[in-house]
């Protein structure tokens, strides 16, 4: 679904959407995407996003791909929350 809107899974920019009072921005990283609803196309938000999705994808890729790997879903919860406080908050 998210191919029909933004085009190619590997594009490496931040596809935007816009409606009324709402901005849609999206990003694909390699296996995974990113998404932000915001109400003002502002740059900050697409850089946060790339950013979240890398970071995410650079600590979790292993883990995301091969599901015979056993890994607490609360760490991976716990250290999401971290990449999240650091880059939006």
């Amino acid at each position: 679904m998210l191919k029909e809107l933004i085009g190619t899974v590997n594009n490496k920019d931040v596809s935007i959407i816009k409606k009324p009072n709402q901005i849609v921005m999206i990003y694909s990283g390699e296996i995974l995407s990113g998404v932000l609803y915001i109400k003002e196309d502002l740059n900050y938000p697409k850089v946060i996003l790339k950013e979240f999705v890398d970071k995410f994808e650079l600590l979790f890729k292993n883990i995301i791909q091969d599901q015979t790997i056993k890994f607490p879903r609360e760490k991976l919860f716990k250290y999401t929350e971290t990449i999240t406080e650091d880059l939006f908050f």
